[in-house]
Order: C-alpha cells, then sequence, then structure tokens
C-alpha cells in the first residue's frame, strides 16, 4: 500500500506545481509550449506512478491476497459488470488488432465467462464483416486464433 500511497502524492504534488507554474507564467506566445512542457511533464509523473505502483505489486502478494477470498461468491451483478466491461475491453483489442492489418469489421461480439474457480475465459468471437472483406477470412481466423486461441465465427453480411 505504500507504493500506492507514494505515487498519489507525487501525482498530487506535480499536479499542484504545474498548476502554480501555469498560473504565474505570462500569457502570450509562449503559452502554447508551456501547456505542452507542463502536459509532458504530468504524463511523465502519471508513467512514472503507474510504473512504481506495478514495481511494487507482486504477483505472490496478489495471489495471498486473493487466496483468503476465494472461497467468496462475488455478487452477481458486480459479476456481471465485469464480465462486460471484460468483453467490451476484448472487442476493442480485436478491433485495433484488426484495424493494424487495415481489415474493418462491421461488428464484433466476444462471448466470455467464468469457469468454476471464477476465471474469465472467451467462449464466442462473432465477427460481421462486410461482404467485400470476404476476402480476410483466413487473415481475421489467424489473427484471433493467434491472439485469442479462439476460432472466430465470421458472418458475412450483404
Amino acid at each position: 500500500m505504500t507504493g500506492i500511497t507514494t505515487a498519489v502524492t507525487v501525482l498530487s504534488c506535480s499536479l499542484f506545481v504545474a498548476g502554480i507554474i501555469k498560473m504565474l507564467a505570462p500569457s502570450g506566445s509562449s503559452e502554447k509550449i508551456l501547456r505542452l512542457v507542463i502536459s509532458l511533464f504530468v504524463l511523465l509523473c502519471v508513467v512514472v506512478c503507474f510504473k512504481s505502483i506495478a514495481d511494487n505489486v507482486s504477483i505472490e502478494d496478489a495471489a495471498k491476497a486473493l487466496e483468503g477470498k476465494a472461497s467468496e461468491s462475488i455478487d452477481s451483478s458486480v459479476d456481471k459488470n465485469v464480465l462486460k466491461l471484460t468483453g467490451d475491453y476484448l472487442v476493442q483489442y480485436a478491433q485495433s488488432l484488426l484495424q493494424s492489418e487495415s481489415i474493418s469489421a462491421e461488428n464484433i461480439e466476444i462471448t466470455v465467462k467464468p469457469d468454476e474457480n471464477s476465471v474469465i475465459y472467451i467462449s464466442d468471437i462473432s465477427i460481421y464483416i462486410d461482404k467485400s472483406k470476404a476476402l480476410y477470412e483466413s487473415k481475421i481466423t489467424e489473427l484471433m486464433e493467434n491472439e485469442f486461441k479462439v476460432t472466430p465465427k465470421i458472418i458475412v453480411e450483404e
């Protein structure tokens, strides 16, 4: 927890200093450059904070923390929200993966489900493509299988 506290303190101080500098700086032609420098400074502070938090959190500590809670049941509404959010993120990732190959999909549906140990897995991927993109079916299948280890259902729309 000390890593998170330190990160929040550093981020708060950096935002405070950035605000003071912006208030004290004269307006004029250098205002845009100053805003850019302050934005980069704040962005760098955020990245450093997240890196600090990531360095302080170990997988073993997280596993020990979860081990005690394994027997507790998760509220079904929270569980559904987690599944929906996970599915949404996976859809965004699949879209960016296809776009990196210059392939556009009309719609992507990814169904995620928990197993008996509450581990989330992808049960189904459906990709809807335009008839003009039907040539990319094998490339789409290859991308999804390599990335998600699931063979997608590709539906060609007319």
